[in-house]
């Protein structure tokens, strides 16, 4: 049986958006904090008492990505078990009776290689591994980019079928969640790039939009909120989130 603890404090201002996050969860083994101020790097640290089979490491992090695939699409898309690895392409497959395609295979790895080595818990003296780091978002992107071209190098007509699932052992928050998804990726090929962190829901990542279409979503919500001065920016992103379906 593991204890689970979950503390998040979000501070937002008159308009909804999040200014201040303080987040710490834990499931017993595996501990996780995150303090994110608006304009300021986000402090993340992680730890980890004792090590965890890359097999389990992944059906947990496919379980999330099928609940919330299955939510926004409407999908009934379940994972198939895999016991121990077999070497073959697919790192979890999701199956299911009553959508289409029938199988949708996933290819599971981690996008913060720092924090993964840093929280290997110690083999010789038995402590447990930790990692803590300032992160400005820009490098978190960077890192989820550098992840997509390392697993790209597959057959082009597989990975146009396949979802990529990119783990942390961290939580990542709300903010962080928001900014990398109004940041644009290359997909390199893949179906759906999806990203999972530490007991937070996974949440998808998206290829390039048009700025003239950006420009013409921010018009619209601008006139329909009076046109006031100085809010182009906020319009700019809610435009983002709007034709991204956030």
């Amino acid at each position: 049986m593991r204890i689970h603890e979950e503390i998040a404090e979000i501070v937002t201002d008159k308009h909804g958006s999040s200014r201040s996050e303080r987040i710490s969860r834990t499931d017993g083994n595996t501990s996780s904090e995150l303090a994110a101020d608006v304009n300021e790097p986000v402090l993340i640290s992680a730890k980890r008492l004792v090590p965890i089979e890359g097999v389990e490491e992944e059906g947990i992090v496919a379980e999330k990505l099928a609940k919330a695939r299955n939510a926004k699409l409407g999908t009934m898309y379940s994972v198939r078990p895999k016991a121990k690895e077999d070497g073959g392409y697919a790192d979890r497959v999701l199956v299911s009776t009553t959508d289409n395609p029938k199988e949708i295979e996933v290819q599971v790895t981690h996008f913060d290689k720092r924090a993964i080595a840093g929280i290997k818990p110690k083999e010789k003296s038995g402590a447990p591994g930790e990692f803590k780091a300032q992160r400005e978002v820009g490098e978190l992107a960077k890192a989820v980019d550098n992840a997509i071209m390392c697993k790209a190098g597959v057959d082009p007509a597989a990975k146009a079928l396949a979802i990529l699932l990119l783990q942390t052992p961290a939580v990542l928050g709300k903010m962080v969640r928001q900014q990398l998804q109004r940041t644009s990726f290359e997909m390199r090929g893949f179906k759906e790039v999806w990203i999972a962190p530490f007991r937070e829901e996974a949440f998808e990542v998206f290829t390039p939009l048009k700025d003239e279409n950006i420009s013409v979503a921010a018009y619209y919500l601008s006139e329909k909120a009076g046109r006031p001065p100085g809010e182009e920016q906020r319009f700019w992103f809610a435009a983002i989130d709007q034709l991204r379906g956030l």
